[in-house]
């Protein structure tokens, strides 16, 4: 199983259960009791669809940054965590995915130019689910946010890069918090 199946997941429930301008928000309760939190060189992942070379380019550095926020936030709120060559067999495999489409004036009217839909999401959990487990055992560690919304650069006059940079931080915050309520 991919990695991202159960985000993919996760986005589909998001987008069913709302449909507003900006959705945020933890799908269910996250279980991070004794967690070490697990970081990769996978663990920031962006997908583009529809933008040039010339519009990926100033999100080309967002992975780095949004790493770098996350053990930023992690080390000033005493998250318990570790960079790894792999995270693979972590319990613990934190991963963002950042997913951006530029939005073509031509279909979508009123957004402006440039204009983009994205969506951030953040989990925490094992990279696949191991077949054969007990749910009578210690639940698994879990956690899982998104945001999703639609930026327009050409109206906001904001980069969509600060924008994202910005929201990584808060999910990286509510996820510290939730580890902080589950490890008092």
């Amino acid at each position: 199983m991919h990695p991202w199946t159960g985000l993919h997941a996760l986005a589909l429930t998001a987008g069913l259960l709302g449909c507003s301008a900006l959705a945020h928000g933890e799908a269910g309760a996250a279980q991070l009791r004794g967690a070490v939190l697990c970081l990769d060189a996978t663990s920031v992942q962006l997908r583009f669809e529809g933008l040039s070379a010339a519009q990926q380019r100033p999100l080309s550095s967002l992975k780095d940054t949004l790493n770098r926020a996350l053990l930023g936030v992690f080390r000033t709120a005493h998250v318990r965590h570790e960079t790894r060559a792999s995270c693979q067999t972590s319990q613990a495999f934190t991963r963002v995915l950042v997913e951006v489409r530029y939005l073509n004036p031509k279909t979508y009217v009123g957004f402006g130019d440039p204009a983009y839909a994205y969506t951030l999401r953040m989990a925490v959990g094992p990279a696949e689910a191991r077949a054969g487990t007990s749910a009578s055992k210690r639940p698994a560690i879990q956690f899982a946010s998104a945001w999703s919304d639609i930026h327009s650069e050409g109206n906001t006059k904001k980069p969509l890069s600060g924008v994202l940079t910005a929201l990584g931080q808060e999910q990286a915050r509510d996820l510290a918090r939730a580890w902080q309520h589950d490890n008092p």
